[in-house]
């Protein structure tokens, strides 16, 4: 995962209108991220192979945006080096 903003024109009409029309909240699941992700400029991270994970809470309160989009919930899998 390089970016958490949602990619434009796949979900034309935003995710908000699809999670209103599916009824529940949505619940984002990312197990990691990718190891040229732009979050690097802001933020620690750990590598593994072929992946990296952030060493902080920073990168995930700098996504709280994810409320506007329709998201209540993210998980974030964990991995011990």
């Amino acid at each position: 995962m390089l970016g958490w903003e949602p990619r434009r024109g796949a979900f034309p009409e935003r995710l908000f209108a699809l999670r209103e029309r599916l009824g529940p909240p949505l619940v984002a699941h990312s197990r990691w991220f990718a190891p040229d992700t732009p979050y690097r400029e802001r933020h620690e991270f750990v590598d593994g192979e072929g992946m990296a994970f952030p060493s902080g809470p920073g990168v995930f309160e700098a996504l709280d945006n994810a409320r506007e989009w329709g998201i209540e919930t993210d998980e974030q899998d964990r991995y011990s080096l």
